[in-house]
């Protein structure tokens, strides 16, 4: 199979609905009762005319294979386990549409849905098993009585459950005490639980509709006067030169000192010495980092005292060795230390990046005030004002408040060409800002991640009557799959979950060396 395809499967996968664990939240879609009504139908057409033509592409049995862990617990595909029974019911109804080129691609889809299923399973089962709930033997044995695999034209088959094997029959109670532990986590975390006002005040945040204009001044105006003023007062923040390093691990002092001392008598070159010895990612070019400022090294000194010394150095010489939060570094300075020029686009480029990361708020005070002159200026005129000002207008649809994005109130997720306003709607301070003006007024400036933002209310509208007789239907429906759909989110971002998916299914499964 072609090197390519891991690249292909992945960004297929990338563009598809992925693993949570990707630091986004997504937009909630808004539901009308007809499209959710032929969507259900939709659903139900498909389970029933699935085929699967890929339920046999492997055969059950082998050596048990582990695809990651969470919270100790190992995510395994073997025989009959919750992961086998999965990828084979997954398999089962799948679509029939399959090609050649698009036939790895499926496999990938089959195992990954099966996957993604077990490894909420098992976050489940574990958190219900420290919660210290239980199943108890008569639990299991009404289970098996009337829906359990020992049934026969409805009824228990007494011979079926003889003919099982006495091992089988332990692993079968197993699997049903877990899948009712499991299931009663389930019902009391993703239950529908709504509070008597809950709807009423969901509907009245839907009351207000407000759509807006608005102009972003970026950060990156900053202008370059301004970033040089703040070099030339910092200067020695922004020197920079060319240095080689060699990293060896916090446990390997000897071998450091060792290294080290061979380098230092000239026995052994600083590059061979890297390409054997050095742990980063720079040993395959003998050490060479490339040119580095002085700032962007802080954080790998233990005390600013150490990288001092380091760029004390003449070109060609060496650092003591030096304990670091990475280990022990051996310096080299390949080139004589450069002063900052104050007109080069590239060290203001690196001043700006500096002021935005690490002074955001000197930065933002500028902009601020740009943004303030604009506003008193645009109270005439904001379109006027924006075009004199060379500013994009972007322009958002009529939307209520709809802190969170709840999927039961329109937003301005498919509105906003600018996609600004959009990601507000996780910060209840901007909300406030934004929604507090009324027709034909401008906002306070609204920090964003880039910028300041000024809207300018083009139109707001009071609904007379509010229509909750949709919204009550629909509400204790979609409620539980918000929560699972948040509670998922949490697994896949946890500390306790540990992903090796991909490497085992390429490796494993398409027999692939990634």
């Amino acid at each position: 199979m072609p090197s390519n395809k891991i690249t292909e499967i992945t960004a297929a996968s990338n563009n598809s609905a992925n693993s949570a664990k990707q630091n986004f939240k997504p937009s909630r879609p808004q539901f009308k009762l007809s499209w959710i009504l032929s969507l259900i139908l939709l659903i139900l057409i498909v389970i029933a005319f699935g085929l699967s033509p890929l339920a046999g592409a492997f055969g059950g049995g082998g050596n048990e294979l582990v695809f990651g862990y969470f919270d100790g617990k190992p995510i395994a595909y073997d025989y009959n386990s919750y992961f086998y029974n999965q990828r084979e019911v997954i398999a089962q109804n799948w679509d029939s549409d399959t090609t050649e080129e698009n036939y790895e691609y499926q496999i990938y889809q089959i195992w990954k849905q099966a996957y993604d299923n077990t490894v909420i399973h098992t976050a489940l089962t574990s958190e219900a098993q420290k919660s210290g709930m239980f199943v108890t033997d008569e639990a299991v044995d009404r289970y098996l009585l009337t829906t359990g695999p020992y049934i026969s034209n409805g009824k228990f088959d007494r011979e079926l459950y003889n003919s099982v094997s006495t091992e089988t029959r332990k692993q079968i109670r197993q699997d049903v005490s877990d899948s009712l532990l499991k299931q009663q986590l389930s019902d009391d975390l993703f239950g529908a639980f709504v509070v008597p006002d809950e709807i009423s005040f969901i509907a009245e945040m839907g009351r207000t509709e407000k759509a807006f204009d608005y102009v972003v001044f970026p950060l990156s105006a900053y202008p370059d006067n301004e970033a040089a003023a703040y070099g030339e007062a910092n200067s020695s923040e922004f020197r920079s030169a060319d240095v080689s390093i060699i990293t060896f691990s916090s446990e390997n002092r000897q071998e450091a000192e060792a290294v080290y001392n061979r380098i230092a008598d000239g026995s052994l070159l600083f590059e061979d010495a890297a390409r054997t010895y050095s742990i980063d990612s720079f040993s395959d070019n003998g050490g060479e980092a490339g040119t580095v400022y002085y700032y962007e090294m802080k954080e790998g000194f233990n005390n600013e005292d150490d990288l001092s010394m380091v760029f004390s150095l003449n070109a060609g010489e060496i650092s003591t060795l030096l304990e670091t939060p990475y280990g022990y570094n051996i310096y080299q300075l390949n080139s004589a230390v450069r002063q900052p020029d104050f007109a080069d686009e590239k060290i203001l480029s690196k001043i700006k990046n500096y002021l935005v990361s690490r002074e955001r708020g000197l930065v933002e005070d500028y902009i601020t005030g740009e943004a303030l002159a604009f506003s008193t200026a645009a109270e005439e005129n904001f379109s006027i004002t924006a075009e004199k000002y060379g500013l994009d207008i972007y322009s958002v649809q009529k939307a209520p408040v709809n802190y969170g994005s709840a999927m039961f109130l329109s937003s301005f997720q498919y509105s906003d060409s600018g996609q600004y306003l959009a990601n507000l709607e996780n910060n209840e301070n901007s909300l406030k800002t934004l929604f507090a003006i009324n027709e034909g007024e401008l906002s306070d400036p609204i920090s964003i991640n880039s910028g300041i933002l000024i809207a300018y209310c083009t139109e707001a509208e009071e609904a007379e009557e509010l229509d909750t007789a949709t919204l009550e239907m629909l509400y204790p429906y979609f409620t539980p799959q918000i929560i699972q759909s948040d509670y998922n989110q949490m697994v896949y971002s946890s500390e306790k979950f540990e992903d090796n998916f991909m490497r085992t299914f390429f490796n494993q499964i398409l027999a692939i060396d990634s």
